[in-house]
C-alpha cells in the first residue's frame, strides 16, 4: 500500500516536489546535500517537519537558505490539495527512502536516483526488469514492424517491455505490447501522467499489466527540450535494450544513446537497423552492442538474461539507515554529470580529500588505509580496506612463485584477510557457462568448505558470488581497482559483513601493461583450478578469455581440472589437449549428469538475481 505517504516522503514532497510555478523546490544536488547533512547528524527528513531538527541548523552548515527551506516546508496546505487530487486519480508516490522504491533504480543510479517517483498502474512491474525498446523519431513502417516483433516476443515469454517518452516509437511500442497482451512499463514526464489514457491502455491498467512512471510531479510546469533523466530511468529498469534505428536527422531528447553507452557493461544491448544504418548504430556497436539478427540469436545473446546486480528480494525493509543509505551511494564518475563528480559522502574525522583519486592511481607508499571509505559509508561494516605490497611478509607466496616479476606490486583488499590463507578453488571459464552448471559446482565446493576464487565482473563471476553466498560459502573476488569501486555497493555488503566475501584488486594502469594480470592473480592464489567449459552457441565474445585466466591455468596444468558437458567447445578442447584432467572426484556427479542428461540442467536458475 502506498497511501498514506510515509512521513519522510511527505517531507521530501515539500522540499523537492513541484506544485505549480509559485515556488522553485530544491534541485537534486541541493537535496542530496541536505540528505548528507541529515545523515551526518542522525536526522531523517521528517525531523524537519516535526520540530526535532531546525532548518536554521541546516542553513548554518550548508549553502541552503533558512528562509527558502522554511518557505518550502510551509507548503503543507498546498501539498494536501494536490495529494487529494492525485489519490483520486489513482496515482501513487514513492520516496527514495521507501522500502517499496524500485531497487533497480536505487542500485543503478545511486545518488542520481530521483528522490520522488510518481506513477499509476501495477507497481510490482518496476522491479521485474524487461526489454527496453527505444529509438528516435520519425518511425517509419520498418521500425513499426520491429517494435511489433519485439512486443510479441516479450509477451510470449511473459517478459515486460519497457518504453519511454512521448515520441512516436514509444506510442507504437505501447500499442503493440497491449495488443499482444503483454506487460508494459512506460516512463513519462510528469505532465504526461495526467493526460487521458486510451481505452486499450485503461483496460491493460485494469488487468494489472501496465505501469506508468515519472520522476517529475504531474504539477511540474516546466517544459524541457532535453530530459536525460527519462533515458537513465529506462536503462535502470531494463535487463536488455533494443535500439530501433532512425535517420540521420532524428533527435534524441531523452539521451537514450548516452545512457546505453554509459551502462553498456551492465546491460545487453541490441541494434535493429536496415541497410541504411546511421552513425548512431556504429557508435552503439563500438560500445558493445549486438546486431539484431533474429529472435533465437537475440535470446541466445542475452535478450532475456536477468541483470544479477539487482537483489533477488526485490524490496526489503530500509531499516534504521537514512533513506536506506542507498540514496547516498555515489554513482561511478563515468555515470554522473560534471557538476556531480565529487563524492556525496565523507567520513567524520577524516583527512581524506573530497575528490580522492582511485587508489590504483597512487604509488603504494601513498596509499592510506581506509581511503576507499568515502566511496560508501557502510563499507567499514564489511571490513577495513587493506593493502599488500610485494615487500610485505604477508604477500601470498604462491603468487610470488607463480608470477615472479609479473606479480602485482600492490594488491588492495576488502574483507576477511585471513581467508586468503586457506585451501582455495579457482573457478574459471567463459561467460557462456550454463547457469545450472555454475550452481552445481559452487554447491559442491561449499559443501567441501573450500573458498572459491572468481575473477572479473561478467555474468559468470556475479552468479558464482551469488550462489556461494547463498550456500553460506566463501568467495575471493579478484577485480581491477575501478571495478572494485563499483562493487562496493549494497548488494555485497551483507556478504562482506558476514565474512563470506573478500575483494582483491590491482591497479587498472598495471593491466594496460599485462591484460591478463587479474586472471594470473586468480590462478596464482589457487590450490586447484577448475576450468568449466561453456556453450558452443551464442556470441563468440562470450567464450573469449577476457581476463587471461585460461592462459594462466595452462601454465599450471598440474593443478588444473576440466569440467564440461556433452560436447567440448574449442576453448575447452584446447585445455584438454594440453593435459588438464577431468574433474572426476568431487565433480563426477555433475560431469556424469550433464553428460547423460544434457537437458536436465537448464539455465532457469540464471533468472535469480544477486542478493
Amino acid at each position: 500500500m502506498v497511501w498514506p505517504l510515509s512521513d519522510d516522503t511527505n517531507a521530501i514532497m515539500l522540499l523537492y516536489g513541484w506544485f505549480g510555478a509559485e515556488q522553485q523546490p530544491l534541485s537534486l544536488s541541493e537535496y542530496n546535500m541536505l540528505v548528507e547533512w541529515l545523515h551526518r547528524h542522525q536526522y531523517r527528513p521528517h525531523h524537519l517537519i516535526d520540530g526535532v531538527c531546525n532548518s536554521a541548523e541546516v542553513a548554518d552548515e550548508t549553502d541552503l537558505s533558512h528562509d527558502r527551506l522554511k518557505s518550502l516546508l510551509d507548503r503543507r496546505i498546498t501539498l494536501g490539495f494536490y495529494l487529494e487530487e492525485w489519490q483520486r486519480r489513482g496515482y501513487w508516490i514513492l520516496g527514495r527512502g521507501d522500502a517499496i522504491y524500485p531497487k533497480r533504480i536505487r542500485q543503478c543510479l545511486g545518488s542520481q536516483a530521483p528522490p520522488l517517483l510518481f506513477g499509476t498502474g501495477e507497481i510490482n512491474l518496476l522491479d521485474r526488469g524487461g526489454v527496453a525498446v527505444i529509438g528516435p523519431d520519425p518511425v517509419g513502417q520498418p521500425p513499426s514492424e520491429s517494435t511489433r516483433t519485439i512486443a510479441n516476443l516479450c509477451a510470449q515469454h511473459d517478459y515486460p517491455t519497457i518504453t519511454a517518452g512521448s515520441q512516436e516509437i514509444a506510442t507504437v511500442t505501447a500499442e503493440n505490447v497491449v495488443s499482444a497482451g503483454g506487460r508494459l512499463v512506460w516512463v513519462l514526464s510528469g505532465r504526461q501522467l495526467s493526460k487521458p489514457l486510451e481505452k486499450k491502455i485503461r483496460h491493460a491498467k485494469a488487468s494489472r499489466k501496465i505501469a506508468l512512471l515519472a520522476s517529475r510531479s504531474p504539477a511540474d510546469p516546466r517544459s524541457m527540450p532535453q530530459e536525460p533523466e527519462i533515458g537513465r530511468l529506462l536503462i535502470a529498469l531494463c535487463n536488455s535494450a533494443v535500439y530501433v534505428d532512425g535517420t540521420e536527422f532524428s533527435v534524441d531528447p531523452y539521451d537514450f544513446r548516452p545512457a546505453m553507452e554509459t551502462y553498456q557493461s551492465r546491460r545487453t544491448f541490441f541494434v535493429w537497423s536496415d541497410e541504411y544504418a546511421t552513425r548512431a548504430v556504429d557508435q552503439l556497436l563500438k560500445a558493445g552492442g549486438h546486431i539484431w539478427k533474429n529472435e533465437q540469436d537475440s535470446i541466445a545473446a542475452g535478450l532475456f538474461e536477468v541483470n544479477t546486480e539487482v537483489g533477488s528480494e526485490a524490496r526489503t525493509d530500509c531499516g534504521p539507515e537514512l533513506e536506506s543509505l542507498a540514496l547516498l551511494q555515489p554513482v561511478d564518475a563515468r555515470d554522473r554529470p560534471e557538476d556531480q563528480k565529487q563524492s556525496n559522502t565523507a567520513l567524520e574525522n577524516s583527512d581524506i580529500d573530497e575528490q580522492t583519486e582511485l587508489p590504483g592511481h597512487k604509488d603504494p607508499s601513498e596509499y592510506v588505509q581506509g581511503e576507499l571509505f568515502d566511496i560508501h559509508p557502510e563499507i567499514s561494516q564489511g571490513g577495513e580496506i587493506w593493502k599488500l605490497t610485494r615487500n610485505d611478509p604477508g604477500y601470498p607466496a604462491s603468487i610470488r612463485a607463480s608470477m615472479g616479476d609479473d606479480a602485482p606490486r600492490l594488491i588492495l583488499g576488502v574483507g576477511e584477510k585471513n581467508m586468503t590463507g586457506r585451501n582455495r578453488l579457482a573457478i574459471i571459464g567463459p561467460d557462456s557457462i550454463p547457469s545450472a552448471r555454475i550452481k552445481k559446482v559452487c554447491e559442491i565446493a561449499t559443501k567441501l568448505n573450500r573458498p572459491v576464487i572468481v575473477v572479473g565482473y561478467l555474468r559468470m563471476a556475479r552468479e558464482i558470488v551469488h550462489v556461494v553466498h547463498k550456500c553460506s560459502g566463501s568467495v575471493i573476488w579478484i577485480l581491477d581497482d575501478e571495478e572494485l569501486k563499483l562493487r562496493l555497493k549494497s548488494p555485497y555488503q551483507q556478504a562482506l559483513r558476514e565474512h563470506h566475501l573478500i575483494m582483491l584488486a590491482v591497479k587498472k594502469s598495471d593491466m594496460s601493461k599485462n591484460s591478463g594480470l587479474i586472471g594470473s592473480l586468480a590462478v596464482g592464489l589457487a590450490d586447484e583450478v577448475l576450468y568449466v567449459d561453456g556453450s558452443n552457441f551464442g556470441e563468440s565474445s562470450k567464450r573469449e578469455d577476457r581476463f587471461g585466466a585460461r592462459v594462466a591455468a595452462l601454465g599450471r596444468l598440474e593443478i588444473c581440472r576440466l569440467l564440461y558437458g556433452r560436447k567440448l567447445s574449442p576453448e575447452g578442447q584446447q585445455v584438454k589437449e594440453r593435459g588438464a584432467k577431468s574433474w572426476v572426484d568431487e565433480g563426477a556427479e555433475i560431469h556424469n549428469s550433464v553428460e547423460e542428461n544434457p537437458g536436465k540442467y537448464d539455465d532457469s536458475w540464471g533468472q535469480v538475481q544477486l542478493f
